[in-house]
């Protein structure tokens, strides 16, 4: 009947619209959970920075310190 087929439709229709719904939150999981691997990326390279910082600081304070070593030991020498 005219009835049954509007109804099969609506039902179609129903489903295919909860399809698309699915699709789109799943691609908006994807798109967090790649955001998240950015994130962690950064952060990563953050890390990755800081610990080139820090290397550069001891580095520069153990040329101080041997400069510092170098100078006492001229001024001693005097």
């Amino acid at each position: 009947s005219l009835q049954e087929r509007n109804l099969q439709e609506r039902n179609l229709q129903e489903r295919n619209l909860q399809e698309r719904n699915l699709q789109e939150g799943n691609l908006q999981e994807g798109n967090l959970q790649e955001g998240n691997l950015q994130e962690g990326n950064l952060q990563e390279g953050n890390l990755q920075e800081g610990n080139l910082q820090k290397g550069n600081l001891r580095e520069s304070n153990l040329r101080e310190r041997h400069k510092q070593n170098r100078n006492h030991s001229q001024s001693r020498m005097c």
